[in-house]
C-alpha cells in the first residue's frame, strides 16, 4: 500500500508557474532587448518625421487646452449669471 502525500496550503497561494503570466511568461525572458539598425539617411528622415509629429501634437494639445479653458470659463459664467 502506497502513502498519499497531501500538502496543505492557504487560500490564494499558488504552486508552479504564475497564473497571471500563463504559459508565455515562461518563454519570454525577464529582460528583453531589441536593437534596430537603420542607415544614417533613413535615421535622419525618421528623426525629422518624429519632430514634425511632435510639433503637430503640441499644436493640437494647445488648441484642446484653449477649448477646455473656454468651456470651463463659460460654465462658471453660466452658473454666476443664470
Amino acid at each position: 500500500m502506497s502513502k498519499i502525500k497531501i500538502k496543505k496550503r492557504k487560500r490564494g497561494e499558488t504552486e508552479g508557474p504564475s497564473e497571471t503570466g500563463g504559459f508565455l511568461s515562461n518563454l519570454i525572458p525577464d529582460k528583453l532587448e531589441l536593437t534596430v539598425r537603420v542607415p544614417e539617411e533613413d535615421k535622419e528622415l525618421i528623426l525629422g518625421k518624429l519632430e514634425e509629429t511632435k510639433d503637430e501634437m503640441m499644436k493640437n494639445w494647445r488648441i484642446v487646452q484653449i477649448i477646455m479653458a473656454t468651456g470651463i470659463i463659460l460654465s462658471v459664467l453660466d452658473k454666476i449669471f443664470l
